[in-house]
């Protein structure tokens, strides 16, 4: 049994093993290894169900030989979701080009890990990843693996993202809509600052619609697809009718944003002039 432990597997060089579906079980998987009475590692794409999990390490061990540097591993994430038909719909969670990490030169006869550092809080959206391995990895006259393991690791706390959604600087401003989105298929709460600056002339309406729609592209939806949702997802302002004309900090003390898929704020200026500009700011968490 001690050869199915995450060590034991990642050293003997085995494919896989079986995923157990417990808090905190590691999920193991062997992206490329050099196979008997061979030196080199191949190119190699595998899919990986995430099952919950929410870190990724990835294992290089070199036996023998220095494993070169050279390589690159990409990651991609999706998200798949059942639909009431049976198929399953696939998303792209984040960079459709991926997330590269250099494979690095590791000394013979010891093993590097490497965090895949998920600064975009891709992994509690997404339900698979994949992984690519570049090209072939030779390793000279030893042998050697590269292992995937994906963790549960609770959080500590709260993690807050915050973010500009939009900004027109003074001297650029339209007198049109503005809109913008926001992606909330990770998010539990939301808060928006609004900095709307009229100059001597200037006005703002401001507007926000909601969709569950989880798709990609939330710019190509159908108008059908938005509800109008400014009265009634922030508790901080008073709004009859749901349009707000002055700078504030809004907060979701309702969770309206908790059941979203992305929000949508709208932003119509008027009689602008030199001095009018605004800023649409986030945090999300």
């Amino acid at each position: 049994m001690n050869s199915m432990t995450y060590d034991g597997i990642r050293q003997g060089n085995l494919p896989e093993r079986r995923p157990v579906i417990i808090t905190g079980q590691e999920i193991i998987k062997t992206i490329s290894y050099t196979p008997a009475n061979t030196h080199v590692m191949p190119a190699a794409t595998h899919e990986i169900p995430l099952q919950g999990m929410n870190r990724i390490k990835i294992w290089f061990n070199a036996a023998g030989a220095v494993m070169p540097a050279g390589a690159t591993l990409t990651f991609f994430f999706y998200r798949d979701d059942k639909l009431p038909d049976g198929r399953t719909r696939r998303s792209v969670v984040g960079n459709v080009s991926g997330y590269v990490m250099a494979v690095p030169a590791v000394p013979a006869g010891t093993t590097s890990g490497i965090d895949f550092v998920d600064q975009e809080g891709l992994l509690p959206g997404a339900t698979t990843v994949k992984v690519v391995l570049s090209g072939p990895v030779d390793m000279g006259a030893g042998t050697g693996s590269i292992v995937a393991g994906l963790f549960y690791a609770a959080p500590t706390g709260v993690t807050k993202k915050f973010e500009t959604v939009g900004v027109v600087a003074a001297g650029d401003m339209e007198d049109i809509t503005y809109t913008y989105y926001i992606d909330l298929r990770a998010a539990a709460s939301l808060g928006l600052q609004l900095i709307l600056v009229p100059g001597a002339t200037g006005a703002f309406e401001v507007t926000v619609d909601g969709t569950l729609n989880s798709d990609q592209g939330p710019e190509d939806f159908a108008e059908a697809m938005w509800q109008d949702i400014t009265g009634d997802i922030f508790s901080g302002i008073e709004v009859d009718p749901p349009v707000i004309t002055e700078s504030a900090i809004l907060a979701d003390d309702f969770g309206v944003s908790r059941t979203l898929a992305y929000l949508r704020i709208n932003v119509t200026v008027a009689t602008s002039d030199a001095a009018t500009s605004f800023a649409v700011m986030s945090v999300k968490s």
